[in-house]
Order: structure tokens, then sequence, then C-alpha cells
């Protein structure tokens, strides 16, 4: 009846050393899990941020160069034409909508100089 009980208390042991390290096991696979959604949420967060940050410089990159228009006074009164108009001619007095050279202005501003040809 000793090594009965010897035995029983073997199993037991072992049972237990099992248990322990299952439980071990599946707390570190919880607090990898963890880390990970923690990191990708830290990543998720600069990207926006640089996103954010991105699109703001291009904002102040836009109202400078829509200042440094209307600062000019002959400019200032080509840009209100054409945004009445809706367009501007250039100088060969082909109608253009949106400005292709900035990428900033709403319209196109072409700018009257003695042209040499």
């Amino acid at each position: 009846s000793l090594s009965v009980a010897a035995k029983m208390k073997e199993i037991t042991a072992v049972a237990t050393a099992r248990r322990v390290k299952e439980e071990a096991d599946k707390e570190r696979k919880q607090a990898r899990e963890q880390e990970l959604r923690e990191q990708r949420a830290r990543q998720q967060h600069e990207q926006q941020k640089a996103e954010a940050d991105a699109a703001r410089a291009k904002e102040e990159q836009a109202a400078a160069a829509k200042a440094q228009v209307l600062n000019d006074p002959l400019l200032r009164g080509l840009h209100q034409r054409a945004k009445k108009n809706g367009y501007m001619a250039d100088f060969m007095g082909v109608k253009r909508g949106a400005c292709s050279k900035c990428k900033h202005c709403d319209v196109y501003l072409w700018r009257p100089v003695k042209l040499s040809s």
C-alpha cells in the first residue's frame, strides 16, 4: 500500500507540474499578444500623426502660395477675374481650370509677360 501511495503522489506531482507549466505558457502567450497589440496601436498612432502632419504642411504650403498670389496687386485682380469666370485663358487663348504648376492654386494664373519670339 506504501508503493501505491508513493505512485499516487508521483502522479499528482507530475499532473501539478504539467498544469503549472501550461498556465505559465498561457500567461506568456497572453503577455506576448498584449505586447503585439500595444505595438500595433503605437505604430498606427504614429502613422496617423505623420499623415496629419503631412496634411497640415500641405495646407500651410497652399495657404502660403495663395497669400503670395493675393499680395501682388496684378495677380490679385487676375485671380479674382479667374475665380469669377471659373477659368483663365493662357497666352495662347486656351481656357485653363486648375493650376498645373504648383498644384495649390484653385485656378490657373497666367502672368502676362512680354513674350520673346
